[in-house]
């Protein structure tokens, strides 16, 4: 097995919304594992539909802000609603042309502790 230290590791993108109970079971299964301390997080947070949904998508960004257990971890928040498909293309797409290469999940993902270690084939 190669030494992870000398691996250049896949970032990891996170597509979360306004449901914050499913967002920690993901956050927690995903810091379980094996690499999560090496890997490099990014969350994209999509804006509320309508003002009633500002609340739900608040206390997920707020949960978001004492995320740790990553290497680092980067949140990105819409000031609007741009919808799920919009918010992973652009998304991926920014990250991708960043790295060359993403591991991508959304918020309802509960992942083994050796996910990262699969995806990333070491």
């Amino acid at each position: 097995m190669m030494e992870v230290n000398k691996v250049n590791l896949s970032p990891i993108v996170l597509f979360v919304y306004n449901r914050l109970y499913y967002i920690k079971e993901t956050i927690e299964s995903l810091k379980s594992n094996y690499l999560s301390d090496k890997s490099i997080l990014y969350i994209y947070t999509d804006g509320p539909k309508n003002p009633e949904g500002e609340k739900k998508v608040l206390e997920v960004r707020n949960f978001l802000k004492s995320i740790d257990g990553f290497k680092e971890i980067y949140i990105i928040e819409r000031e609007k609603n741009v919808d799920l498909a919009e918010n992973i293309i652009t998304g991926v797409t920014e990250i991708v042309n960043m790295y060359g290469k993403v591991i991508v999940l959304e918020d309802d993902l509960v992942t083994s502790k050796y996910f990262l270690k699969y995806m990333m084939k070491l």
